[in-house]
This record gives C-alpha cells, structure tokens and sequence, in this order.
C-alpha cells in the first residue's frame, strides 16, 4: 500500500507542478494551449474554456470562470469525486474498481457534454 500512495503522490505532484507552470506561461505571456477542434472547424468543444476556468477559480472569480465553460464548471465536483474514489480505491485495494453508479454518471457526463457541444455553437454561450 506505501508503494502506491508514493506512485499516486508522485502522480499529483508532477501533474501540480505542470498545471503550476502552465499557469505562469499563460500568465507572462499570454500564449494558451490552442483547441485544435475550433482550429480546424471553428466550432467549439465540450472543452473549449478549460485553461480560462481554471485560471479563473484560482483568481477567484467564479464567475468568469462559469462562463468560460458552464458545464464543466458544474460538473467538476462530481469529476473529482469519480477520481478520488478511483484513487482511494487503487491505494486501499490495488484495484481499478469502477462502481455502477461511477459507470452511470460517466456516461451521463458524456452525454452531457455531447449536448453543450452542440447547444453552444448553436447558442453562443
């Protein structure tokens, strides 16, 4: 068990420390990491917002931060929590269990998502 909590501790810490100097990148200069969908389409992804979001959160300002993308912006309690309970499970057991209610919600978010795509180049929101 002391073996994973160091691989999943190493994990977060490494995935920190980039979304940390991810951070200061777009905030020195500006540059963010492009979405290629709207690059090549011109319509915007379920993901479309993400940097903003959460550089916005870290700002405090959750306002700017629920416009830049409405539905992740909700639905990221409910993320994290799948995660942790992933996590928890992998640290406690050794295992990638994956509970039915954590299968149903994965798939509603999909699905949820699938639909904002939409409704928001429709939209504009």
């Amino acid at each position: 068990m002391k073996n994973r909590v160091i691989k999943v501790s190493i994990f977060f810490t490494i995935l920190i420390l980039l979304g940390i100097a991810y951070y200061f990148i777009t905030y020195l200069t500006g540059l963010y990491i492009p979405c290629y969908i709207r690059l090549v389409t011109g319509f915007r992804c379920p993901g479309c917002g993400i940097s903003h979001m959460i550089i916005d959160i870290f700002h405090m300002n959750f306002k700017a931060a629920y416009k830049s993308n409405q539905l992740l912006f909700l639905s990221s309690p409910i993320i994290i929590a799948m995660i942790v309970r992933k996590v928890y499970y992998y640290i406690r057991y050794n295992k990638h269990k994956t509970d039915k209610w954590i299968e149903i919600t994965a798939i509603v978010l999909i699905v949820l998502f699938l639909v904002f795509a939409v409704l928001r180049n429709i939209y504009g929101f």
